[in-house]
This record gives structure tokens, sequence and C-alpha cells, in this order.
């Protein structure tokens, strides 16, 4: 029973590293294309630190899939391996990170629907889209282990089951024979007297 609960702990663990980097990759990839709009609400340093935060997650989660839940690794999205997905994530929020550092040293040519914004979504989405669809597999491999695990626990209940039964069944059949061993003696006895 402990083992499942830290299975279902380290799934968690590692969906939750996925979600840190879609928010704050979200979080960057606004405030940068506010910054660029001219909105001085959200200074660069903020946006580094999203993009920071993105990043180590990413490392993270790359570090410990392999610990936490080594079946995962080696599944994979579209032929290639989760793992590897998740070494070009770092790659791809590395460029999201310099796409954002180019259109904020270049604000004037880099607005909305120019190539430099084009190409700042674009890597954006398919970091998402990665996190998305790792965190897909990883759910559902999580919900299959779950119910692996009820099917075990549900088999272990119905072994004590039967035990318990027959545990039951024995010792009313001991009794019985002990009653009519007593009430043989007793008549006996009463023979005798």
């Amino acid at each position: 029973h402990q083992s499942w609960l830290m299975q279902s702990r380290n799934f968690a663990e590692v969906v939750n590293y996925l979600s840190v980097i879609r928010e704050e990759s979200a979080e960057a990839h606004l405030w940068a294309e506010e910054l660029i709009t001219g909105d001085t609400g959200e200074d660069i340093e903020e946006i580094r630190h999203h993009f920071v935060t993105a990043q180590e997650a990413a490392d993270r989660f790359e570090k410990e899939l392999p610990l936490k839940v080594p079946e995962i690794q080696f599944f994979e999205i579209d032929q290639v391996a989760i793992i590897d997905h998740a070494t070009s994530l770092k790659s791809d929020l590395g460029i999201l990170e310099e796409k954002a550092n180019d259109r904020l040293k270049n604000r004037s040519t880099s607005g909305a629907g120019t190539a430099s914004d084009i190409s700042f979504d674009e890597v954006y989405h398919r970091a998402l889209d990665k996190t998305r669809n790792m965190e897909k597999v990883l759910r559902t491999e999580q919900a299959e282990v779950a119910q692996q695990n009820l099917r075990k626990h549900w088999s272990t209940l119905v072994v004590w089951a039967v035990t318990l039964s027959g545990t039951l069944l024995f010792v009313a059949l001991i009794r019985s024979r002990q009653r009519k061993a007593e009430e043989s003696t007793q008549r006996l006895e009463a023979r005798f007297q």
C-alpha cells in the first residue's frame, strides 16, 4: 500500500513540473508581449525570472523523470521517447527566451504580426504542446497504474475473505465435532451412573 502512495506522489511531482513550465512560460510570453507593445507594468527582470523558473522546472523534470517514474521515460509521443521530448523542451525554452530578448531589444520592428512575433509564438506553442502531450501520457499511465494497484488490492481482499471464510468454517467444523464428542461422552457417563 505504501508503494502505491509513493507511486502516486512521484507521478504528481513530475506532472507538477510540467504545470510550472506552462505557467511560467505563459507569464514570460505574456509579459514580454506586453512590454513590446509599450506596457510598463512588468519589468524585464520579472520576465527573466519567469524564464529561469520554467527552465529550472524543465531541468528537474528531465532529471527526475527517470528516477521517479522510470517506466515512462521511453514511452513515445510521435515516435520520440518522452525523455527526448524533455530534452528538446529545455532547448525550446532557451530559444523562447532568446527570441523574447531579441524582440525586446528591437521593439520597434518586432510588433504583432512580424516575423519575429510569429516565430516567438511558434516556439511558445511548441513548448506548450510538448508539456501537454507529456502530461497526457503521464496521466494516462498513472491511471493505468492506479487501476492495476486497485485490482491487486481487490485480489488481496478476496484472498483474505476466502482465507477468513475457510478459517471460520474450520472452526465451526471443529466446534461441531467437539459438541458431538461431548454429547457422546455425556451419554456414556449417563449409562454408567
